[in-house]
């Protein structure tokens, strides 16, 4: 099945395996088709899909605090000495 395909190159295998409870063996299979997949299985693969977008979101977060706080006008600019070389 080609949705649980791809959301096993997003996750991982092991990962994707693991949400539905199965082996990864298992998952190769309902890759395959050689196995069906159920309901079950696609809304184990997006809940996982998901909770990953969330981890992904909330470090974009911190990175671009790290950038607003960098480039704020009142943010202090590291000079040579601050970085330990001599001019």
């Amino acid at each position: 099945m080609m949705g649980l395909d791809t959301a096993a190159g997003l996750l991982g295998k092991g990962r994707l395996a693991d949400e539905l409870c199965i082996t990864v063996r298992n998952l190769n299979y309902k890759i395959g088709g050689e196995r069906g997949a159920c309901d079950a299985d696609i809304i184990a693969a997006a809940r996982g899909l998901e909770e990953r977008a969330k981890r992904f979101l909330a470090h974009a977060q911190k990175l671009r605090a790290v950038v607003s706080q960098a480039i704020s006008p009142s943010a202090k600019q590291p000079g040579l000495t601050d970085l330990g070389i001599a001019a």
